[in-house]
């Protein structure tokens, strides 16, 4: 990446255009994987096992953070603003894989009305995910990281607490 542009952008910052609607392609080389490739390269993480090479060391655990939020859009938008997009998790567990880790997860904490059943349906990574995890076992799947979950009953809020056991958990003292 060069700075020549903004001499105020961090040099661990890269930026990559795409096209105003994700690509409707899947596997191997895919435009969301060559501008994954590209980011990596201008950050310097990328090496011959990949474009994350550099950053995850072989045997590592990977978790790959996304951002879901909710498994409907109330509004007008679509689901990309919901969730990041299939074609983005998919590239990046990918890539991941490619440096040799011992487990890639990902695994995110929606709001807590979100059906997270349908959220992975809708956003087109049920099906992909069981697919990897048989047929790369370091894939340990996508994983719903909320204690506690809600649901609307005729228009009441019913929270369910405790949906994970808190020793699964690292607790901070903020």
């Amino acid at each position: 990446m060069t700075n020549d542009l903004n001499p105020t952008v961090a040099r661990d910052v890269a930026i990559v255009e795409l096209a105003a609607e994700y690509p409707r392609e899947t596997g191997g080389e895919t435009t969301i994987t060559q501008a994954i490739d590209r980011l990596s390269a201008d950050l310097n993480w990328s090496d011959a096992s990949g474009p994350f090479g550099r950053v995850i060391p072989p045997n590592a655990r990977v978790l790959i953070k996304p951002n879901f939020v909710l498994h409907a859009n109330q509004g007008r938008g679509g689901m990309d603003p919901m969730i990041t997009h299939h074609s983005v998790v998919e590239a990046t567990v990918l890539g991941a894989l490619k440096a040799d880790p011992a487990a890639v997860l990902v695994g995110d904490a929606p709001i807590q009305t979100c059906d997270f059943a349908t959220l992975l349906r809708v956003g087109e990574l049920d099906e992909w995910s069981r697919d990897l995890m048989k047929s790369d076992r370091r894939f340990k799947g996508v994983k719903d990281f909320r204690r506690t979950t809600s649901e609307y009953r005729d228009g009441v809020l019913i929270a369910v607490e405790n949906v994970l056991p808190q020793e699964e958990f690292v607790l901070f003292d903020l």
